[in-house]
């Protein structure tokens, strides 16, 4: 079982204990005669497991017996002592008392000149483990009858926690004293309607005045009266107008000073320590601010049209006296940049406004540069408005009458472009260093103030070390050690290398990286990349370490690779086919002459525009963007792109992936297109002369069949009337035997026409061989074709087509039998039909020529009627 008490009712437990105490002792309850514990009553069993250790004193022994000093059996379990091993309790505890608090207790200890009431004393006190405890004493002194001190009785707690928080709380205690003392900023407690009510001690420092001096006089003895009609405003307004607000004012100094505060009141949250607070306040110096921007207004008509007007982002931030900094302005192009519009940016504070660990960026850099009270420049990059942008950013100080920096002008450059060209050439070089392996690498170190270079065997294997400077070599006598290695240095190389290594020696430089050729000891001419870095700061040390890398095939590979860009660019320059490149972003990164020309863009910036401008924005089902996504290449497919100002024209187009090693979401797209516009041509001209009869200009065979096909489906699945004609020219052997076939060929194409002129929009003829036709009646049922055919019959009876001979002009007739069909009577298919109309063809020929048959609802022969027309006699 184990105890848990709060701490506030260990005194209370205590009391407690010495009451029970004051039970077990008989003599306590009758004073009038001593009545001693006997053996059996001694202990206190259902004390065993209690947190408080309860003893009793015997302080008037009867000589020649033993003390009946008492402790309770619990001081094993709460001290880590057996009361079984002590003899003489009194003097056991003075020996596990803490030296430092020896004195003080004994003298507390007195017990003479107690109250009545008993003493509580407070004490470190060794316990069985070998540690020192706090433990709360509370005792008292019985007396006998004659009011003689007999017995010291009390109790003993374990407060190690408690003394701990105590500490802790004093601790808290100053460090509060301490900040609130030498805040920059006051801390106030107001109420509802905007009384002050408490204020932190940090007046006295900032302002001159003591808390209770503000605290006993009206706001309005200290607050500009311009000012103090706006606090009268928010006063009547009640508590919510003052929340999340900056207030500023003009405040009186005792030295009658107006100096400019601001005051930002929120909610008071929490148990009030004063009665009445609702809202407290956070006021600060803002006069050097105020003043720096009242300056800045004057002067804003002086810089306005260039700040708003130039092409790079420039912003102003101010230096808070408490060491904090706030925007101030920002021009047009910072706004297009960072989506911030002035309301957004002015007045706010780095972390008031961006995410905690780039705004702690932001300020480091913005200290640094008013620790250097010089400008400072470095490259940020971020994401704005889904874009991510790398700024060369340059700050510049700007300084007050007495020197300090007040404010910061921030101009920024964006150079994404030129970044992700330097990430390209990055991964480029990265590609080449792994295609060369292992890389042959020697290293050094130097102490130029002792005069030593110490080589790598791989670098004394390649140069003479030890070699005297050789004559015409001047180096400083820092780089004494280095006149070996300058020795196999190339000449034009030389001046730049040792200015280099002059600067890294003097501190200007931290480290240098540079390409040198050298020659080695064997006489070959190799590129070595040196790089150098110091190892202390110190101008009495001058330690640096090096190496030196054979990169005579970089170099090489790197001048390979910029003769195949000049290559690869001359070519992409005077291919015909278009070649554009995308990013992963799926913005144009190039593109050559010829794609410029076919999409109407020469003249233009194409770098940075959405790709989708091919398609007029308008992206069809099957695009080349797609690649990006599952990284597959396509070839071949046709499509159409937008030429600017014209419209779209047809094209086929391949596309292949350029992997990105590093980050396959970085991969891009190469698209080479060709227009295909003549192709297009060509192709609808050979369809239509491979579904054109050429001399008559109609369907031929194959393209009236397939029509045909369709409309029998149609009228079978919609249930429409339908009928088919086959036409035949009588006798049309006769008329090119007689008049050649060139006047045949005039007469097929006179009936051609005759077809056309006579057949509606939606009929459609065709030529299926020699002087044989077919026509095809959409919508028309069979009774209607045979008066169509009729008609036809009577046109053709009437042709007469003329034809130039060497006796002069002849005019030639014929005449047309004709077949007709129900397309879906007795047909299975559109062929079946055909051939009916086919067979009615056939009878019309055998039953004398110019006349019409057909019909499968009509008897098998055919009968002229009344008007001609050769019909079959209905069975109803």
């Amino acid at each position: 079982m184990a105890f848990a008490w709060p701490p506030a009712q260990w005194f209370w437990l205590a009391v407690i204990a010495v009451a029970l105490f004051w039970f077990w002792l008989p003599s306590a309850r009758r004073p009038s005669s001593v009545v001693m514990p006997t053996e059996a009553d001694s202990g206190l069993p259902w004390w065993a497991e209690s947190p408080v250790v309860l003893y009793r004193i015997d302080l008037a022994p009867t000589p020649g017996e033993p003390r009946r000093d008492q402790l309770s059996e619990n001081l094993k379990t709460v001290f880590g002592h057996d009361p079984a091993q002590i003899d003489e309790p009194m003097a056991w505890w003075q020996a596990h008392l803490h030296p430092e608090d020896l004195s003080a207790v004994l003298q507390a200890s007195d017990y003479l000149h107690w109250p009545d009431e008993g003493r509580l004393r407070r004490y470190r006190f060794l316990n069985g483990r070998g540690q020192y405890v706090w433990v709360g004493d509370s005792a008292r002194v019985i007396r006998d009858d004659a009011g003689r001190p007999r017995w010291l009785v009390g109790s003993m707690l374990n407060i190690e926690s408690q003394m701990q928080l105590r500490q802790q709380l004093e601790r808290e205690e100053q460090r509060y004293r301490l900040i609130t003392q030498n805040l920059q900023e006051i801390i106030s407690l107001h109420s509802a309607d905007g009384r002050l009510l408490w204020l932190t001690p940090s007046t006295r420092a900032l302002l001159g005045y003591k808390p209770e001096q503000l605290l006993s006089g009206s706001l309005a003895e200290f607050i500009h009266p311009d000012a103090w009609q706006a606090w009268l405003g928010l006063r009547e307004q009640g508590a919510e107008s003052w929340l999340d607000r900056a207030l500023i004012y003009q405040l009186r100094l005792p030295t009658g000073e107006w100096r400019w505060m601001e005051s930002r009141f929120t909610r008071f949250v929490g148990e009030p320590f004063v009665a009445g607070a609702s809202l407290q306040a956070v006021t600060r110096d803002v006069h050097e601010r105020v003043l720096i921007e009242q300056r800045l207004r004057e002067s804003e008509q002086l810089y306005r049209s260039i700040f708003d007007h130039a092409d790079a982002l420039i912003f102003v931030v101010g230096v808070e006296p408490d060491g904090d900094f706030m925007f101030l302005a920002h021009n047009r192009r910072h706004q297009e940049i960072t989506g911030l519009v002035p309301g957004q940016f002015a007045r706010r504070r780095p972390h008031e406004m961006l995410p905690m660990d780039l705004a702690d960026w932001i300020t480091a850099n913005y200290r640094e540069c008013v620790r250097r009270a010089a400008p400072l420049h470095y490259v940020q990059y971020g994401d704005w408005r889904g874009v991510t942008r790398y700024l060369d950013m340059v700050l510049t100080p700007i300084f007050d009458e007495e020197g300090a920096v007040t404010m910061l002008i921030g101009l920024a450059t964006d150079i994404t472009a030129q970044r992700q060209q330097f990430l390209a050439l990055q991964r480029t070089t990265h590609r080449l260093e792994q295609v060369l392996g292992v890389a042959r690498l020697a290293d050094f170190t130097a102490d130029l103030a002792e005069g030593q270079l110490n080589g790598s065997e791989r670098l004394r294997h390649w140069f003479a070390l030890e070699q005297p400077p050789e004559p015409g070599l001047v180096l400083p006598p820092v780089l004494q050690p280095f006149a070996g290695l300058m020795a196999a240095v190339a000449v034009p190389d030389r001046p730049r290398l040792i200015g280099l290594l002059s600067d890294l020696a003097q501190g200007v430089l931290s480290d240098i990286r540079r390409d040198v050729l050298m020659r080695l000891r064997d006489g070959q001419e190799r590129w070595m990349a040196w790089s150098v870095r110091r190892l202390s700061a110190s101008p009495e040390v001058l330690r640096i370490e090096g190496s030196l890398q054979d990169v005579t095939e970089r170099v090489a590979a790197e001048r390979a690779v910029a003769r195949a860009s000049r290559r690869d660019a001359a070519i992409l320059r005077t291919v015909a086919e278009g070649i554009i490149g995308v990013d992963a972003e799926g913005l144009l990164s190039f593109a050559n002459p010829a794609a410029r020309q076919l999409l109407g863009l020469s003249g233009q910036s194409v770098t940075g525009r959405s790709a989708t401008l091919v398609y007029d924005n308008q992206l069809p089902q099957e695009h080349f963007l797609l690649a990006l996504t599952d990284g597959r290449s396509r070839g071949g497919v046709q499509s159409a792109f937008y030429r600017q100002g014209e419209g779209f024209f047809p094209v086929r187009w391949s596309v292949a992936v350029l992997p990105d090693e590093f980050d396959v979401e970085k991969n891009g797209l190469v698209v080479v297109f060709s227009d295909i516009s003549e192709i297009k041509r060509h192709e609808a001209m050979l369809a239509q002369l491979a579904t054109t009869d050429e001399l008559t200009g109609l369907p031929n065979r194959r393209a009236f069949i397939d029509r045909l096909d369709e409309e029998f489906s149609r009228a079978g699945r919609y249930h429409l009337p339908a009928s088919v004609m086959m036409l035949d020219l009588d006798h049309f052997k006769r008329v090119n035997d007689t008049h050649g076939h060139a006047a045949g060929d005039a007469v097929l194409r006179a009936f051609a026409q005759l077809l056309r002129q006579m057949l509606r929009k939606p009929d459609v003829c065709g030529r299926l061989g020699g002087e044989e036709f077919a026509v095809l009646l959409p919508n028309t049922p069979c009774r209607g074709a045979f008066e169509i055919a009729d008609r036809l019959r009577l046109a053709v009876e009437g042709l007469r087509v003329p034809i130039d001979t060497s006796d002069g002009t002849v005019e030639i007739g014929c005449t047309v039998s004709i077949g007709v069909c129900d397309l879906l009577q007795g047909a299975q298919n559109a062929s079946e039909a055909l051939n009916l109309a086919d067979r009615a063809l056939y009878r019309a020929k055998t039953g004398g020529r110019n006349q019409v048959c057909g019909c499968e609802a009509l008897s098998e022969a055919c009968t002229p009627s009344s008007d001609g027309v050769l019909m079959v006699n209905p069975r109803d």
